[in-house]
């Protein structure tokens, strides 16, 4: 079946090594790689898939990442022969076919009969999926990648370099479901000591907003303590809490409210800041002597934000009969910009993140840490600085009206350095459609080109 396909080269020592303890880790039919960008996790994958000779569903989180994963097989398995036993339509699969998590998932919407889906892959003798970057998955695509692996006997290879540790609990438990525990992994400091990745630290510099992006952030806080302290004296809502299962009949629910803590945790302490006295009992559940003293911690933004994501997400199925005032809450949190994709977040928003990430306070942060390495190594710095948007309504900006430069960008970077560096030689833009040089590095070229013209 893949006895025309064999890798070309030479296996770095890491990959060399990873592979050979695939047999071992094999053996519970999962394979978990965490390998790190530029360590060859596509070339590793496609081994695995050629070393196990079975026919592979390989499923990426985009097209392009699918086109990728069938040049590499084209362009380093293969003897200048193009392999044909393969296929991008997962309705009609080959040896090896590519395809995204969303074509899967609907594919599999289009069986009604579920055991059909099952047996449509049965029937194509596929055995081996490959989930590449599998936290990429949405929610409801867990649903038919864990139906298949659920009534099949596949071999799982899960890669990523990038486990979704900072996910919800329910999200990181989805993907050790489908991928299994970790396996292996290809940390960075071998690809540094291979000359593959360069050695570099990484420093981070604090930019403190101005006027502008202070009061939209006070703005944003002022609304959320609004609205927290509202919660506090609504009635309704104190008793929608007072009647969940794990405060209203706490022994008939130890072994789900074991299982989140935290939610039972975050539901006592709104309680609590409400008014409402808890009962003992309640938390001796959480650990607590009978006559111990308590002393509550305050109803911050952690505690509301765990209150209403396991309310309006991770728990919403199990409130369904308050689904009508869930909604309700739901429209509230939305219109406060702090529940998107399914993740309550009152710490800050996309808006706030990218008003800071924009803030034109970054230039002075800039050329602080540029004078700073001009300091350190002199002529030996060599400094790249890459950003987002040329702003050319910035080009012809005086000293006199930097102060007007309200954003971030090439060009207004390139206005600041050129102001406040002493050599201005040493500044240049490069893009796509603007290039600027020192008109003295401008007379070299012309030199050069004059020279090569005459030689040619």
């Amino acid at each position: 079946m893949f006895k025309s396909l064999k890798f070309k080269y030479t296996w770095r020592s890491y990959q060399a090594e990873l592979l050979k303890n695939f047999s071992l880790h094999i053996a519970d039919n999962h394979f978990h790689v965490i390998a790190p960008p530029g360590s060859g996790k596509t070339l590793l994958g496609l081994e695995i898939v050629q070393r196990l000779h079975k026919k592979a569903l390989i499923l990426s989180p985009t097209l392009t990442i699918r086109n990728q994963w069938e040049n590499r097989l084209q362009t380093f398995f293969t003897d200048d022969v193009t392999y044909e036993n393969i296929s991008f339509d997962i309705k009609k699969p080959s040896d090896i076919t590519f395809s995204t998590y969303q074509s899967f998932h609907a594919f599999y919407k289009q069986f009604e009969d579920k055991d059909k889906f099952i047996s449509f892959f049965k029937k194509h003798k596929i055995e081996v999926l490959v989930v590449d970057e599998a936290h990429h998955l949405k929610n409801t695509w867990w649903n038919s990648l864990n139906e298949l692996k659920k009534h099949s006997n596949l071999i799982i290879v899960a890669l990523t370099a990038t486990p979704p540790y900072d996910s919800s609990k329910i999200e990181i438990s989805k993907y050790f479901e489908l991928c299994g525990e970790i396996d292996d992994e290809i940390a960075i400091p071998n690809l540094v000591k291979e000359g593959d990745l360069s050695p570099h630290q990484d420093f981070v510099y604090l930019s403190k907003p101005e006027g502008a992006e202070i009061d939209f952030i006070v703005t944003y806080r002022k609304k959320i303590g609004v609205f927290i302290n509202e919660l506090k004296t609504n009635t309704e809502f104190i008793s929608f809490i007072k009647s969940h299962r794990f405060y209203k009949e706490t022994e008939n629910n130890l072994e789900e409210l074991y299982a989140n803590p935290e939610y039972f945790s975050a539901i006592l302490v709104f309680l609590h800041t409400a008014g409402e006295n808890i009962s003992k009992n309640k938390l001796q559940v959480l650990g607590f002597n009978k006559g111990e003293k308590i002393e509550f911690p305050q109803l911050n933004y952690e505690w509301v934000e765990i209150l209403f994501q396991n309310l309006l997400v991770n728990d919403r199925e199990s409130l369904i009969a308050h689904e009508s005032y869930l909604s309700t809450l739901e429209k509230k949190l939305k219109k406060l910009h702090v529940l998107s994709n399914n993740k309550v977040n009152l710490v800050g928003n996309d808006a706030i993140y990218k008003s800071l990430s924009q803030n034109p306070s970054k230039l002075t942060s800039i050329v602080s840490i540029i004078k700073s390495e001009q300091k350190t190594l002199g002529k030996a710095l060599r400094a790249v600085i890459l950003t987002d948007y040329i702003r050319k309504e910035f080009l012809n900006t005086s000293k006199k009206h930097l102060p007007l430069i309200n954003k971030l960008g090439v060009l207004p970077i390139f206005q600041f350095l050129r102001i406040h560096l002493e050599n201005k030689k040493v500044i240049a833009v490069l893009t796509g459609s603007l290039v600027v040089i020192h008109h003295s590095i401008l007379e070299k070229f012309k030199q050069y080109h004059k020279v090569n013209k005459e030689i040619g």
